[in-house]
């Protein structure tokens, strides 16, 4: 198998970080209230209420999280799930703690799906600061009532980009999304990743008459490059 990084315009600070293997990925819980048919994340993570640092069973929080990142040298975290904004307030916690601990230049990025974003969890980001957050949505329909949380992040100084899985059949309605929120100025790059294929997901990928391609390709799109 071939895979790729295409590249156009610049790469998000996050993305040059996690290509240069100095940032953490902390898998900060598995709940998540979607069932998205393509989610790779295994039966034994998602729905639970459990953490990973690098795959590492985090037991104490926050000090296993912080014995890895010294141990790793890392320059920065990646926080996913499940959805991270489900457990908004403990993101929060660690923000504030890793960014007195290892300086504002620190930097951390968070993902989320829009359809789990609310007025109450989006107050909270917007104070805690993190630097970037990554929007998941696949049709402009899940951005509905959305834009104007989204634009309280930007509003804070928080660099907005859309990550979204490359999916066979969707990619109009991505293109779509990727419209939206371009025209309403809120984001800053465009990351198409690989479809990740995992026991967790492969039957329902297979129920959607997905097969097996030669080449797996990672895109990356600065909004200045589709201007």
């Amino acid at each position: 198998m071939i895979r790729l990084n295409i590249v156009f315009g610049e790469f998000a600070r996050g993305c040059r970080q996690c290509q240069l293997g100095i940032k953490s990925v902390l898998f900060i819980t598995g709940v998540c209230p979607l069932n998205c048919f393509y989610c790779p994340v295994s039966r034994d993570r998602f729905g639970r209420d459990v953490m990973f640092i690098n795959d590492r069973p985090i037991n104490k929080f926050p000090g296993d999280i912080i014995d890895e990142l010294d141990r790793a040298g890392s320059n920065g975290l990646a926080i996913t799930g499940g959805d991270p904004i489900m457990v908004v307030d403990r993101v929060v916690e660690l923000v504030r703690l890793l960014k007195d601990i290892y300086g504002q230049g620190f930097h951390i990025h968070m993902y989320t799906h829009a359809l789990n974003i609310n007025e109450e969890a989006i107050k909270k980001m917007a104070g805690s600061g993190i630097d970037e957050v990554r929007i998941h949505a696949i049709n402009p329909a899940q951005l509905n009532g959305k834009l104007s949380l989204l634009r309280v992040l930007k509003d804070a100084g928080i660099e907005l980009g859309l990550e979204v899985p490359a999916l066979p059949r969707f990619e109009g309605e991505i293109i779509k999304v990727a419209e939206v929120l371009i025209t309403n100025g809120l984001i800053s790059f465009v990351n198409l990743d690989e479809l990740d294929v995992s026991p967790a997901n492969i039957n329902n990928l297979i129920s959607m008459g997905y097969s097996r391609g030669p080449m797996v390709v990672s895109l990356v799109v600065s909004t200045q490059a589709l201007r």
